[in-house]
């Protein structure tokens, strides 16, 4: 069953990378790991051959619910109740390929003040793309300054009452 996501002991005794984890993609991936999971910052993957699996120590074998390629990053959703996401980054450094594997909070921890998007932005419609088809609506209580007169779109006050505080 190489459909999973399996984590196992690696043979080689004298390691800094004592673990060896099995990504289902495109035929499989192989890659020798410093953790089992990335739980605070980002782990360093070495990839490396097709290992014999009959003579592995496997310590987990997860079915997978998602694990496809976006680019330089593969998605990987493990089908259980806690570590469900994680990602793995294709990217080059020091001249040379290399990849690690991530979490959004290992991710969060690396850069603090980047916002880590939850999903896809919407698509803007084409009617109110430009700023001369854009619209700001203030209530009538609004007296802050608005960015809409800086930027030159069309304001318009809506007429509704104050809430009344009982």
């Amino acid at each position: 069953m190489l459909d999973a996501f399996i984590v196992a002991q690696n043979p080689e005794t004298d390691t800094s990378l004592p673990y060896l984890l099995h990504v289902p993609l495109e035929g499989g991936l192989w890659l020798k790991v410093r953790e089992t999971w990335p739980r605070a910052s980002r782990v360093y993957c070495h990839p490396i051959a097709e290992v014999a699996l009959a003579s592995l120590v496997i310590l987990e074998r997860i079915a997978v619910l998602h694990c496809e390629r976006r680019g330089p990053v593969v998605d990987l959703v493990p089908d259980r109740a806690q570590n469900r996401r994680a990602q793995f980054v294709f990217t080059q450094a020091r001249g040379r390929p290399m990849i690690f594997w991530q979490t959004a909070k290992a991710a969060a921890n690396a850069r603090p003040g980047l916002r880590i998007p939850s999903r896809p932005s919407r698509a803007l419609d084409a009617s109110s793309s430009t700023p001369a088809n854009a619209m700001a609506t203030r209530s009538a209580h609004d007296r802050s300054p608005s960015n809409a007169r800086r930027y030159g779109w069309a304001i318009t006050r809506a007429s509704a009452a104050r809430p009344s505080h009982s």
